[in-house]
């Protein structure tokens, strides 16, 4: 290489060359368009050299990581930009309304197919949780309950379902929630559900409903079944448990025995009567106020010869006592026997009485005749 080459660096014999002591001239490095000056001072040590190529790479390296960055940084702005536009543009048009009859109709078709399919989702979806759930039996258990608690048992019979009338009697059910209100005093309320539950037969469709019950004189449990007939609920059964406690009580000879036991005030009330027009020879009219039952077994000619007969006993006077009373439980029929004082004798007597339309009638009628004296 030639001695005046400015590739070359000038060697230690170069004339160009400064004092191997003195300090080197500072050198402008350019790294971009920043540059940067080097200066090692003058008490530079003896690797000074090495470390200055050193430091200026770092720079030069430096230098062309800004220019990249500097290049990225461009090209981000201008992409960038363009996806903002592109992307602006499209929310622009998004919401447009078709332009063409075609598309039009169209979007309409395709709005009211999806209305159509959720409507139904949501007449599938309402009939699954109705099928699921059984329906309110409370309200129906507290109105036949108080039904019963006053005394309609005649309106509950006449309101619940044909199969029901057709297992039990109504002489049988009156029996029954007579007893039942007897035992357990007035019903108070519903206090909760237990159990509700639906069933589909060959019978038809039926529920029942398990509950807790407050009366007067205990809290109980009870359920009652019933059946789908006419578009309604209708009573299907009904059953209620007494207590053991309260069981004890209820169920000894003395309870029974004033369950069944006959008002005797009305019972010699309805006596008097019947005496008092038999006595004054009224046989039609004690006869048209007669049971059916009673006017069944007898004709009026029979009965207006034995109470010519009876008119030997003389004018009646009074009811002295009375010796037997009963009520059936369903609270219908009546019985009673007492002694009957009339001008020429004092009788034993037995009548029977049924209430119809509320009013007691004469079903039985007996008077025990005293047996003719012997001549002396």
């Amino acid at each position: 290489m030639a001695p005046d080459d400015p590739a070359r660096p000038p060697g230690p014999d170069d004339p160009a060359a400064p004092p191997s002591g003195a300090p080197e001239p500072l050198e402008p490095q350019r790294s971009g368009s920043v540059e940067v000056a080097v200066d090692d001072g003058p008490s530079a040590p003896a690797g000074a050299p090495r470390r200055r190529r050193a430091t200026t790479a770092a720079i030069a390296l430096t230098g062309h990581v800004v220019q990249a960055a500097d290049r990225v940084a461009a090209v981000a702005d201008v992409v960038g930009g363009k996806i903002g536009d592109v992307v602006g543009e499209s929310l622009t048009h998004l919401p447009g309304v078709p332009r063409t009859h075609k598309a039009s109709i169209m979007a309409r078709g395709v709005v009211v197919g999806f209305c159509l399919v959720f409507a139904w989702i949501a007449v599938i979806v309402g009939l699954q949780l109705r099928g699921r759930h059984p329906p309110d039996f409370r309200p129906d258990a507290e109105r036949v309950l108080a039904a019963v608690r006053d005394g309609q048992f005649s309106e509950v019979y006449r309101d619940a379902s044909a199969r029901m009338q057709e297992v039990v009697l109504e002489d049988t059910f009156v029996v029954q929630m007579t007893d039942l209100n007897r035992s357990l005093g007035r019903f108070r309320e519903v206090t909760s559900v237990v159990h509700t539950e639906i069933n589909r037969g060959p019978g038809g469709r039926t529920g029942r409903v398990d509950v807790r019950l407050a009366y007067e004189r205990a809290a109980t449990r009870g359920s009652l079944s019933f059946r789908w007939e006419d578009g309604q609920w209708k009573l299907l059964g009904l059953s209620v448990e007494v207590p053991e406690a309260l069981l004890a009580v209820v169920g000894t000879a003395e309870a029974r025995r004033d369950r069944v036991a006959g008002n005797q005030a009305e019972l010699r009330a309805l006596v008097t009567t019947v005496l008092t027009l038999s006595s004054a020879g009224k046989a039609e009219e004690l006869y048209r106020g007669a049971a059916p039952g009673f006017q069944d077994s007898i004709s009026l000619e029979d009965f207006e010869r034995t109470i010519e007969r009876y008119r030997a006993l003389g004018n009646f006077h009074r009811v002295l006592n009375i010796t037997w009373a009963q009520l059936s439980p369903s609270h219908t029929t009546t019985s009673v026997e007492c002694l009957v004082e009339f001008d020429n004798a004092t009788i034993n007597t037995s009548f029977k009485f049924v209430k119809i339309d509320g009013v007691w009638r004469m079903a039985k009628f007996k008077l025990v005749l005293p047996l003719p004296r012997e001549p002396r």
